[in-house]
């Protein structure tokens, strides 16, 4: 077993509440875009939004009232995405199947953030299992937002202007967009021209500013790292 393996166990073991949405979300940023573009990226979107999605359920087990919406929103997405993986089509098709599993993701993805999002900000000692659930979160709003801009392009696939080489826009582009404008990056290749894309794009600034400098700075500020706790015992 590599360095890095052992040390990604380590994280779902010792931070067992968000350890393994932690990890997925982060593969799911990491090697989604990779393959957004290839003919088995539908079939890998599913995938890693059933992975999110069984690491969401487990993350807001132990939570009540908002969590059993999230719960129910889970389950039904975990339904539709079998019912998606073993039915043709693609996410670029305007179809029932892709707006239905599209809306469920956004959906399920919501509840799951707020879920997360409330249960972090109750007054308590600041864990580095706290710590992970905060940035699932910051992760889970980038993929709301990019389910959300994918169903605006799939009703209206001139709501963005992009500028690339080929000039073909694609979920890739979607996913790309949603996490630049979160982070506020705003590389200009992807350009929502629609009113409700560019209010989206608006609120989700908004959101992404304030969410690292308000909660996450407040968190790792509150956090005592160990290495620093050794640190300070030995002087």
């Amino acid at each position: 077993m590599s360095k890095t393996e052992s040390y990604i166990l380590q994280i779902i073991r010792h931070n067992r509440n968000y350890g393994l949405l932690f990890v997925s979300c982060v593969c799911f940023i990491l090697i989604y875009p990779s393959i957004a573009d290839t003919s088995i990226s539908d079939d890998i979107l599913i995938a890693f939004s059933t992975i999110t999605v069984g690491a969401g359920l487990a993350a807001v087990s132990r939570h009540h009232r908002v969590a059993r919406i999230t719960q129910g929103f889970g389950i039904l997405a975990l339904l539709i995405y079998a019912f998606k993986f073993f039915t043709p089509g693609d996410f670029e098709g305007n179809d029932y199947k892709s707006f239905l599993t599209l809306g469920t993701m956004a959906l399920f993805w919501l509840f799951n953030s707020l879920t997360i999002f409330l249960a972090v900000l109750k007054p308590a000692p600041v864990t580095l299992d706290r710590i992970l659930g905060a940035i699932s979160v910051y992760v889970l709003i980038g993929l709301t937002f990019f389910v959300l801009y994918l169903v605006i392009y799939l009703i209206d696939n001139q709501a963005f202007l992009i500028t690339t080489i080929d000039g073909k826009m694609g979920v890739n582009n979607m996913f790309f967009f949603s996490f630049v404008t979160l982070t506020t990056l705003g590389y200009g290749n992807v350009v929502p021209q629609h009113p409700i894309a560019q209010s989206l794009a608006i609120l989700q600034c908004v959101i992404g500013v304030m969410y690292i400098a308000i909660l996450m700075a407040s968190l790792v500020s509150s956090y005592k790292f160990p290495f620093l706790k050794d640190e300070t015992s030995q002087m």
